[in-house]
């Protein structure tokens, strides 16, 4: 066997930049709009059930949402310019064939909503196709 497709690792990272800051405001907005209406919903589940301890299973889920989503406004709002952030991580298709050099993954690196650069991770040199 001469070559054989592989999947490898793709992290997806984003420039931290102003835009990217108020988008992650207005999704973080979205997502405590979210929590307060199911909070809402289960505070009428409650009325109706009052014995109920799945409810307070649900309560607590989504206190620990909220406060996890807080943490995360937070913490963005203190990332400098420029730095990388994580935003996700995917898988690529690559062909690998006898004599490529071998390479851990690839990072996709974004900023506001644009591929800016395409490298490679790892320490084998560049992967073939890429």
């Amino acid at each position: 066997m001469e070559r054989v497709t592989v999947t490898r690792p793709v992290a997806v990272l984003v420039k931290v930049t102003p835009g990217y800051r108020r988008a992650v405001r207005e999704e973080i907005r979205a997502a405590l709009a979210a929590v307060e209406r199911e909070e809402a919903r289960l505070n009428r589940e409650k009325q109706a059930r009052p014995g109920d301890g799945e409810l307070a299973g649900r309560r607590r889920r989504l206190a620990e949402t909220r406060e996890g989503l807080l943490a995360r406004a937070r913490e963005t709002e203190t990332l400098a310019d420029g730095r990388l952030v994580l935003h996700g991580r995917l898988e690529s298709l690559v062909e690998v064939r006898v004599g490529d050099s071998w390479q851990d993954g690839v990072e996709v690196i974004l900023e506001e909503g644009r591929v800016v650069e395409i490298r490679p991770t790892g320490g084998g040199g560049p992967w073939p196709n890429t």
